[in-house]
């Protein structure tokens, strides 16, 4: 049987850092987005359970601070190279929930959303939340309560309508 022998291995070609290689310049200056709209109060349906949800207007104010996460991403997508930057300042202002979208260009995916945005091809939001929903029989409706919000997606077709980025 072999005796085991720790081996040594050396570089055949010598390390140099160069600070001025290219992925180190790569631009990582944020595009942002200044009061974006986020949610307005209204009865919007989630794509997956389609059931209508009242979203009242001091509910939306008083949840404004609870965010567990704040990314920015497309059409709901939790793959890597679709998450595209960060929701801040977030705040409640004349009846909306607003907040300012920081979108980095270091992936194509971003480059092409900040063209898709600068050409009006695409101006659309849908926040990403958890509630705790409650049922009126008097109204025969739910109504969301605790609202704790965990990003926001950019996407083609929002159940809130009157979401926008510029």
């Amino acid at each position: 049987m072999p005796e085991n022998k720790n081996t040594l291995h050396h570089l055949t070609i010598d390390f140099k850092y160069d600070k001025n290689y290219s992925i180190l310049n790569k631009s990582t200056d944020a595009r942002t987005y200044h009061n974006a709209i986020l949610l307005t109060p209204g009865e919007f349906s989630d794509s997956v359970t389609k059931a209508p949800v009242v979203y009242k207007s001091e509910e939306i104010e008083k949840s404004q601070g609870k965010w567990e996460s704040n990314y920015l991403n497309l059409d709901h997508s939790i793959d890597t190279l679709n998450r595209i930057g960060y929701v801040v300042n977030p705040r409640y202002i004349n009846n909306c929930l607003m907040g300012d979208l920081k979108i980095y260009p270091i992936t194509e995916n971003a480059r092409d959303t900040i063209a898709l945005i600068e050409e009006g091809m695409i101006n659309k939001l849908s926040i990403e939340m958890m509630t705790e929903d409650e049922w009126d029989p008097r109204e025969c409706k739910r109504f969301a309560t605790n609202l704790r919000f965990l990003g926001v997606a950019i996407c083609t077709f929002p159940a809130d309508i009157h979401t926008r980025i510029k």
